[in-house]
């Protein structure tokens, strides 16, 4: 069985132009920040189980997801991005890190930077998916060192 111990899982819950996303308060590079609920990919499990898991863990929101993105990092490791839609406004907080809808059009600017392209990536009907990213001299801990497509 390969090592699960730097591969994850990535979510994003839409309904309408409107993105589910979470206040992270850890890992420490992260607290504060607004991402998609996820995480780790547990001994055993598939990426679409975690992300299934996780979904459900941190904002109690059970969703047909699809994967749209898996990003390569440098030095090994996988991170698996999701997407789904919803008709529902429900969610539950579910942990010490606040859930809540943000208009996907109008981010805050405490959003993870990968968040601004892998929303339109993730809506976008002609790209076929799942797009494979090679993330160079990127480390899974140090995202503010990716910069936004122009």
């Amino acid at each position: 069985m390969r090592d699960q111990s730097r591969h994850y899982v990535l979510g994003f819950l839409f309904k309408g132009q409107h993105v589910l996303l979470i206040e992270k308060q850890r890992p420490a590079w992260c607290k504060g920040l607004l991402n998609g609920v996820g995480g780790k990919i547990e001994p055993g499990e598939s990426p679409a189980e975690a992300m299934y898991r996780e979904a459900v863990e941190e904002a109690a929101v059970v969703a047909d997801w699809e994967r749209f993105v898996v990003m390569r990092l440098s030095g090994g490791g996988t991170v698996h991005c999701y997407y789904a839609r919803t008709c529902s406004w429900q969610y539950e907080t579910r942990t010490d890190e606040i859930v809540n809808w943000y208009d996907s059009k109008y981010l805050p600017s405490n959003t993870v930077k990968h968040v601004r392209w892998l929303l339109p990536l993730a809506l976008d009907t002609e790209v076929v998916k799942p797009v494979e990213v090679h993330m160079q001299k990127v480390s899974i801990v140090d995202w503010s060192s990716f910069e936004q497509p122009r």
